[in-house]
């Protein structure tokens, strides 16, 4: 039987023609016109991997669309933050910690004439600390840091680690 006469087969079988009026009337027995589905013949075997062959394709190229366009509506916006946050309203905090100094670790750059340092802390959810000097030689470097952090300048002597380069 070829696909064109099976469904013809299919959607004829639930209706009878009247010759009188040309209108459609329903079998004795039955409830609608058109059969449902648990009723109807299965499809032929030869169909299936047709059916099968020209479903998967088309799920395929749904799928591959979709997600370009979702991918092009995500990936398309932009999203840059802005260089610097200006508040309208600055304020300025003073902020007071207790915190105990392990390490001092300074790194002099003697070309570009700055001194880094970094400041190892325990005793707060604060781990480190981080200053930029305009400075090289040894001796200020040491009384800015003590007067940053607010230390005696034996104290920082004693945890200062210099790294020249």
């Amino acid at each position: 039987m070829t696909p064109f006469r099976w469904l013809r087969a299919r959607f004829s079988q639930g209706r009878i023609l009247s010759a009188q009026d040309g209108q459609t009337a329903q079998k004795p027995g039955s409830s609608s016109p058109l059969r449902s589905p648990a009723n109807s013949p299965p499809l032929p075997s030869r169909l299936r991997p047709a059916l099968l062959l020209l479903a998967l394709p088309a799920v395929g190229a749904l799928f591959w669309l979709g997600t370009g366009w979702l991918n092009q509506r995500v990936l398309g916006q932009s999203y840059r933050l802005p260089d610097q946050i200006i508040l309208p309203n600055p304020q300025q905090v003073e902020l007071t910690l207790r915190l105990t100094v392990v390490s001092i670790d300074v790194e002099i750059d003697r070309r570009e004439g700055t001194s880094e340092v970094a400041v190892q802390v325990r005793g707060s959810t604060l781990q480190a600390l981080e200053f930029e000097y305009p400075l090289t030689d040894y001796a200020t470097v040491e009384r800015a840091i003590a007067q940053e952090l607010s230390l005696p300048p034996e104290q920082v002597r004693q945890l200062i680690r210099y790294r020249i380069e």
